[in-house]
């Protein structure tokens, strides 16, 4: 059995797009914050959950995985 984390970072989606209307600013920052300097696609954080359901992960368990576009090390 392989039990996983997985650990998104800001990501478009529903949610984020409402705040983006109600504080761009906020938004933009968020962004910024990450390492790569944008938001994910929920596309991109798809791949890394098939991946870790996928046969092609036989060897990966017990760890937290971030997708997070290094916002975590940015964060003061």
């Amino acid at each position: 059995v392989l039990v996983n984390n997985l650990l998104p970072g800001p990501t478009a989606t529903a949610r984020l797009e409402e705040l983006k209307k109600k504080s761009p600013a906020f938004f933009e920052s968020m962004a910024e914050e990450t390492a790569l300097g944008r938001i994910a696609d929920p596309k991109e954080i798809a791949r890394v959950a098939v991946f870790l359901c996928s046969a092609a992960n036989s060897y990966v368990t017990g760890t937290d995985v971030l997708a997070d576009g290094g916002f975590t090390k940015a964060l003061r």
